[in-house]
Parts: structure tokens; sequence; C-alpha cells
């Protein structure tokens, strides 16, 4: 059976040094990969390498075929990645959300505000925030709205860094309780966290770099 996502020998590289090194990554429907290591450690890199974001040599497929016979506009929809600190825009949050669907990408897709709803109370956030200036949002706010805007395109696999790193315990719950969700619907996903309890209670396996 064809693996969900493959990825095989992923590095980058700068002039200086070399952030990642030969990554091997394999999932399927269902798998939460969870990624350790100090700081440093190439993590981030990982990530975004992964999402197709950075310049980095190895091979990647999803669902059995590289991002070029996806599209590259696809392939970044199908593998959502979410920032530690997402990059919000000037507007309200309805228009940020609404942003991710204007893409050519998102072109059989529409922005539904009642699945935005959904998701938002879903994080611990009232509908009312789909009415509020984006960049009045606190952190942990930017967090939520940003995993809303992820997975409304649907991904199939998620790519999270730090997704509760400025959530109190509740919202951290509640955080998780949506990748669970969108593992059972035959999704997986990457999770970066220097949380140990929350890779343990998140993750079916786990990797460290930086480890030789």
């Amino acid at each position: 059976m064809t693996a969900l996502f493959r990825a095989r020998g992923v590095t980058v590289r700068t002039a200086e040094r070399t952030l990642l090194d030969g990554l091997d990554v394999e999932l399927d429907r269902g798998d939460v990969l969870a990624i350790g290591g100090p700081s440093g450690a190439g993590k981030t890199t990982a990530l975004r390498a992964l999402a197709g974001l950075s310049v980095a040599e190895g091979t990647l497929e999803l669902e059995g075929k590289p991002p070029e016979e996806h599209g590259w506009p696809l392939y970044r929809r199908r593998v959502g990645y979410l920032a530690q600190r997402p990059v919000v825009l000037d507007g309200t949050v309805q228009d940020n959300l609404a942003l991710a669907f204007s893409f050519a990408s998102a072109d059989d897709a529409r922005f539904d505000r009642d699945r935005a709803a959904e998701l938002l109370e879903a994080t611990l956030l009232t509908v009312d925030v789909l009415e509020q200036q984006a960049r009045t949002l606190s952190e942990g706010e930017r967090q939520r709205v940003g995993l809303v805007r992820t997975l409304l395109v649907e991904p199939v696999l998620l790519l999270l860094d730090e997704p509760t790193s400025a959530l109190d315990p509740e919202a951290t719950e509640a955080v998780e309780a949506l990748v669970r969700a969108h593992v059972q619907r035959d999704g997986a996903a990457i999770l970066v966290s220097h949380d140990a309890a929350q890779r343990d209670r998140l993750a079916t396996r786990s990797i460290e770099l930086g480890e030789r």
C-alpha cells in the first residue's frame, strides 16, 4: 500500500552550514510523528522543507506522487503548515481566514463561515472573533486562528510547529482534540513540541533530531 507521505534524504544547507541532514520520514493515514530535539537541531527547518516552503535536497511524495505532479500550490494546500507564530494580515479574522481560498489551489473550494465558526469554537474562541481586527489578537489567539485557517482548506497532512506554546492547559486540550479528530478522519500529522508530555499524548511515534 502506498504511504500517505514519504520524504527521503531531505537536506537543507546554507553557505555556512548544514541545517538539516538527510531526514527520512514515512507516514500512513492515522499516524502522528513527533519531532523532538534541542534548540537549533533543525525542527522548524524540517517542517518548512517538508511543506515545500524552503529550498531543500531530497525527495517528497504525497499519496505516491511528487509535488510537481500535484502542482506546488495544491501540494501546499494538502500539506498544511502551521508556524509557531502564524502571520496575520490587515483586516478582520474572517478576512484572514478567507484569504486561504483566494489562491489557485483552492479554486474548487469556498470559504465557509459556519465551518470557520465551528472550528473557532472548538478552539475555545467565540464566533465574535471573526469580526475582530486580526492584528489585535494575542499570541495564543493567533495560534488558534492559524490552526483554523490551516484546517479550513482540508489538508491531509498537518505540519505543526509548537502549536500550543502560547496556550493555557484548557486551550491546549482543545487544540489537541482537533488534531486527533483530523487524524481520525484519515489524516496524519507531524508535530514539533518542546512538551514531552504532549508528544506522548498525541504521537504514534517519535524521532529526535540532533542525535548521531
